[in-house]
């Protein structure tokens, strides 16, 4: 063998050996600083309050809106959708997108304001601070108190090769005029095994108002698991937080759940805009019989009059994009719910439209 054909075969040997290893110690990077954060962690409340406690028969405002980490313009895709982007365009418009999400959620003049996918700190969102900027505009409008509860904190994440995910920081977050009284971050079960690695810390946060019908009103900030290797990891979530809301209302507390269910609101939901979801595993049909006697699964809107919640983003937002329906509420029997409405933004600043409850608080528990 000529001196040049074993040179040429140990420095393969060698490079193997270097991907090999490098390999190795970015898993093992990966797996150790994968963890997840402590269940019933108590959540700090910052900012001011303008009223104490809530009154019945009186209406408020709920809205809930996933922003999609600042991204989600309509020409942005996911490559965790099937798309190409996996960090937003730019830092300005991961401001613009914000900045959209914020003023269109905070002029309804909600009483309580839910978001999810709010990144602190990122690559992926060019790290911007997204919970500082909600809160610097929402109180252009209003002086509000606001809880932020972790649910993802990632290592470096080195793919797509070409534009790596990178590491980030994310949680959902709660905010109202309404002074919360005690907030707690519950950790939701997720995936087991290596499946774990890729799904978010998910979690749920408990917010507590009081009434002056010294009962409590208790919100529930939800984001439940889409990429999953089975539906049942979805359904140990519901149950869990539907068993927590039960136990609350037992005690004569009201309880209002909101968010991004990840699961069609309706019965196969996407085929009221003429789409199927056959090629999109993630969406499966919410599992209304897991819900307690006490509680009821409201919807955004009317099958009559149906407004998509969220799109899929393998491709930009246009006519054949894949829509559907999957941000809705859980309300306990002794809250009255008034109307649900979706806000037809197009999808403008993030791969979902705001939704809204109008409400009132009743006398009793039936």
């Amino acid at each position: 063998m000529k001196i040049t054909e074993k040179l040429g075969i140990r420095i393969a040997i060698i490079v193997t050996g270097g991907l090999i290893a490098f390999c190795f110690l970015y898993f093992l990077y990966f797996v150790v600083f994968s963890y997840r954060q402590k269940d019933n962690l108590k959540l700090r409340a910052k900012g001011q309050s303008t009223e104490e406690e809530l009154e019945t028969n009186r209406a408020y405002r709920l809205i809930s809106h996933n922003i999609g980490f600042g991204a989600y313009s309509p020409d942005f895709t996911f490559f965790m959708d099937g798309g190409k982007e996996s960090r937003a365009f730019s830092r300005d418009q991961v401001i613009g997108n914000t900045t959209g999400c914020a003023r269109v959620t905070s002029n309804m003049g909600a009483d309580f304001l839910l978001y999810q996918e709010v990144d602190i700190r990122g690559t992926r969102s060019h790290f911007v601070n997204e919970a500082d900027l909600l809160v610097s505009i929402i109180e252009e409008n209003d002086t509000i108190n606001w809880i932020f509860a972790q649910n993802y904190n990632s290592p470096y994440i080195l793919y797509p090769l070409s534009s790596p995910h990178g590491r980030n920081k994310s949680g959902i977050m709660t905010a109202s005029h309404f002074k919360i009284q005690d907030a707690t971050r519950r950790s939701l079960p997720v995936e087991k095994g290596l499946s774990r690695l890729v799904d978010l810390d998910r979690c749920y946060a408990k917010t507590v108002f009081n009434t002056k019908n010294s009962k409590k009103l208790i919100i529930y900030n939800v984001h439940l698991s889409a990429y999953t290797t089975t539906p049942e990891t979805g359904n140990n979530q519901i149950r869990m937080i539907c068993m927590d809301m039960d136990e609350e209302y037992r005690k004569g507390n009201y309880v209002l759940a909101a968010g991004d269910m990840n699961r069609e609101i309706f019965e196969r939901a996407s085929e009221l805009f003429g789409k199927s979801r056959k090629d999109y595993s993630w969406c499966q049909s919410f599992p209304e019989n897991l819900l307690p006697e006490n509680l009821n699964l409201v919807p955004p809107c009317s099958k009559e009059s149906p407004v998509p919640t969220s799109r899929n983003t393998d491709i930009p937002y246009g006519p054949d994009n894949f829509v559907t329906i999957i941000d809705g509420f859980i309300v306990s029997k002794n809250i009255r719910v008034l109307t649900t409405e979706v806000l037809k933004t197009d999808f403008e600043y993030s791969d979902h439209n705001p939704i809204y409850i109008d409400f009132m608080l009743s006398d009793d528990n039936q």
